[in-house]
């Protein structure tokens, strides 16, 4: 991910890769489609219902000590 496509090889090579030109070239394949992935905004209005009841439950975990009786 950070262009140091050398340093891979030969770490690949190291570690005793059957293959490591065929598996650094799958690495950077599978990091070119995540790139590619539009990201998507976790804090979205559709997504403020299940947040904020994510939220409150870890409130109310914490405030109840229910982590003690568990």
């Amino acid at each position: 991910m950070k262009s140091r496509v050398a340093e891979a090889l030969d770490t690949l090579r190291k570690i005793g890769a059957p293959d490591p030109e065929i598996e650094l070239q799958q690495m950077l394949d599978a990091i070119h489609v995540d790139t590619l992935a539009q990201k998507e905004p976790l804090f979205q209005k559709r997504y403020f219902m299940p947040i904020l009841v994510a939220i409150l439950i870890a409130v109310f975990n914490q405030c109840s000590g229910i982590n003690a009786v568990l």
